[in-house]
């Protein structure tokens, strides 16, 4: 689902990121919270926020979404569903080329929030994880 509206400057509020991991006998779920800043302008999201060293910013439009992360770790990845898309993991040590295959995306924001839900096939190095991740923005 998609929401539309004429735009709204940015303010600060929650987001619980749940992200759902599983491999060849692995199965792992982690959750964070932090205070993000929101906005809105036509049909594009944006959200940003820090965790653990990392700045997150997610970037959410005509059905596809964008995350980018910088830090010690870093990755712009892009999220299109039905669509394999290629990018760098960045390390300390160097980079490691990765692909995403998006299975689905999802979303329902308003100037008050919402919901983003993401489920996607991440590829390294002849190894499959499937992830599911759910975003809730709320006061």
């Amino acid at each position: 689902m998609q929401s539309r509206h004429t735009g709204f400057p940015a303010r600060e509020l929650r987001i619980n990121v749940i992200n759902e991991q599983r491999g060849d006998a692995f199965a792992d779920t982690v959750s964070e919270t932090a205070v993000c800043s929101y906005r809105g302008s036509g049909d594009k999201f944006y959200i940003s926020y820090k965790t653990d060293g990392s700045r997150v910013m997610i970037r959410v439009e005509n059905g596809r979404a964008s995350v980018k992360r910088t830090g010690e770790f870093g990755s712009d990845m892009l999220y299109i569903p039905g669509e394999e898309t290629e990018f760098s993991y960045r390390t300390p040590y160097g980079s490691i080329p990765m692909k995403v295959l998006t299975e689905f995306f999802e979303y329902d924001l308003s100037e008050d929030g919402g919901v983003i839900e993401l489920g996607y096939v991440l590829r390294a190095g002849g190894d499959e994880l499937n992830n599911r991740i759910k975003i809730k923005i709320e006061r």
